[in-house]
């Protein structure tokens, strides 16, 4: 069975939008609409580049697919359309490119948001069974989805909470109130968090006796709309919150340290009281989450480790972006396809489109790139691994696309962890305050040497704070944050061979595993996709040294 899996169709749910394609119950075909906008979270975009680069990846059109999904059914009075029916709504929003000619339109099938999120983050965790939890800013009537689910039965809703808990809308309220763009600098605000310490009280808590939420704030209700909502958090804080102001001037946001600190740790407690009250809820060993608000906490150890769930399963395609894959995966399950098995658990998120060598080379026909080609990647890699002991700054580009929060060298930035220095050179590259923390990538046989309490397969796709063993502070001062830990990402060599060998090979001029990791992009920005937009990323910025795409490492004609 092919399906196709959209979301972003809806005007209520039209950012983060993106299109995928399954066959039979593996992904062949997934992109993000803002990558190939080139606008942050294709505000008011429908995923209609998404959709065309998924099927021409897939070298098919809506004639072969069997079934389309839509992550998204407010202000939908039938799950599915078929017939003429599918056939107008397809018309009214997809350019007659992609119509014409059709004679068979599939069936739609709408699917909530937060059904299509448990299933992506389940169907991909590889377990049989498992409680669920998703935590989203607002779907079509909820903001927190607790669940369970096996191969065998539908996604059976515990618990919902609707707007007024919505812990998306108290983390924006928190961000505009130090004078942030939540969409924009929401990880900012928990960097800065790690400045400051937790001395603050917060109006929101989840009571685990009674399992609901608590706001001090009385006129929060269901009734009101997110806008109302956040006016009240911000004149709470106005009120309660050192500095007792908004600020408006950037400069003096370290001002907001502390109360930064305590609005992660208002989070933390309140996630932890979630899994927790799951647990007793579900009685399962497994737990998988889909979220907007954990990818954003940078101190997730305490539910991690706490053994709650003996297993557990965060999916990095923690936006909107992710309810593509799920709506499509929840169709072929009530279709029956995983009767039998379940999908396998993923074991990387590169469903991009590959672009061909001709056109790289066509590209990169310019008389000011001094390109070095190596038949042997082996020593491609030890020459990467050089420059990077002498402190040059290099971004590789792979030609593939990573889906969601997964950074694992594929449109990556990477530098020398062992200087200083690096702190602000990757921060002023990267258009930052200079004082922003710096993640990491360490290889998966050195982690326990390097880290303390790192749990390899819990986290086995996206970042996770952990804490640096004393011998080690001063061999890797540039990703050290103020409290001895920081962001680090997990590599193992199935994941990617060539940075993986560069960082072998680093390991063995250094004898230190670990490397700076940052997304290929400047802040406010999304991830670089195509050959020419890194070539014009690494044209404009003097801070990189070196680009490596392919079998080729490229430098500047200075």
């Amino acid at each position: 069975m092919i399906v196709l899996g959209i979301t972003g169709f809806n005007e209520n749910c039209r950012y983060d939008s993106s299109a995928a394609i399954l066959k039979d119950g593996v992904v062949v075909a997934a992109f993000e609409q803002e990558k190939l906008s080139r606008r942050l979270h294709a505000k008011g975009e429908l995923p209609i580049d998404a959709i065309e680069y998924c099927l021409k990846k897939t070298d098919i059109n809506l004639q072969k697919i069997d079934a389309i999904a839509i992550g998204w059914k407010e202000d939908c009075d039938c799950k599915k359309l078929t017939g003429n029916d599918a056939k107008k709504f397809l018309i009214n929003f997809l350019p007659e490119s992609f119509t014409k000619d059709i004679e068979f339109f599939p069936p739609i099938y709408f699917v909530k948001h937060n059904i299509a999120n448990i299933a992506s983050a389940f169907f991909q965790s590889g377990f049989e069974e498992a409680a669920c939890l998703t935590i989203d800013g607002l779907d079509e009537t909820t903001s927190i989805t607790l669940a369970k689910t096996n191969k065998k039965k539908d996604i059976k809703i515990i618990k919902t909470f609707p707007i007024a808990s919505s812990l998306k809308i108290f983390l924006e309220s928190a961000c505009a109130y130090c004078g942030l763009n939540y969409e924009v600098s929401k990880t900012e605000f928990m960097d800065l968090a790690n400045f400051g310490n937790s001395n603050q009280h917060m109006p929101l808590s989840f009571m685990l006796k009674s399992g609901n939420f608590k706001n001090d704030i009385k006129e929060i209700n269901n009734s009101l709309n997110a806008k109302k909502i956040q006016e009240f958090y911000i004149n709470y804080f106005i009120k309660n919150n050192y500095p007792y102001q908004k600020n408006s001037d950037i400069k003096q946001l370290i001002c907001y340290s502390n109360f930064a600190k305590s609005i992660q740790n208002s989070l933390e407690d309140i996630i932890f009281n979630l899994i927790k009250f799951l647990k007793k809820k579900s009685k399962l060993k497994n737990l998988v989450i889909s979220d907007e608000v954990l990818a954003d906490l940078t101190n997730n150890s305490n539910y991690m480790q706490s053994k709650i769930f003996e297993n557990i399963f965060i999916n990095p395609i923690s936006n909107n972006t992710s309810s593509s894959i799920g709506a499509a995966l929840y169709v072929m399950h009530n279709h029956n396809c995983f009767k039998n098995n379940l999908p396998n658990r993923v074991k990387n998120f590169c469903y991009g489109i590959t672009y061909s060598s001709d056109i790289i080379n066509i590209i990169m026909n310019n008389p000011y790139y001094n390109i070095t080609h190596f038949t042997v990647r082996k020593k491609q890699a030890k020459r990467i691994a050089e420059l990077l002991l002498n402190n040059k700054i290099v971004v590789c580009y792979d030609n593939n696309t990573e889906f969601g929060l997964s950074s694992i060298g594929h449109r990556n930035i990477l530098a020398n962890p062992n200087k200083r220095e690096m702190l602000y050179k990757m921060n002023m590259l990267k258009n930052r305050n200079i004082w922003r923390p710096l993640s990491c990538l360490v290889l998966d046989k050195y982690c326990s040497e390097v880290f303390l309490d790192f749990n390899i397969e819990q986290l086995e796709f996206i970042p996770k704070v952990a804490k640096i063993k004393e011998k080690w502070l001063n061999k890797i001062p540039a990703i050290v944050y103020n409290d001895y830990k920081t962001k680090v990402q997990l590599l193992k060599q199935s994941q990617n061979p060539l940075l993986y060998n560069i960082m072998e090979e680093f390991y063995i001029l250094t004898g230190i595993p670990v490397l700076i990791n940052l997304p290929l992009n400047l802040e406010g920005q999304p991830v670089i996709e195509t050959p020419r937009d890194v070539l014009n990323f690494f044209e404009q910025n003097e801070k990189i040294d070196y680009l490596v795409i392919d079998e080729k490492i490229i430098s500047l004609n200075k």
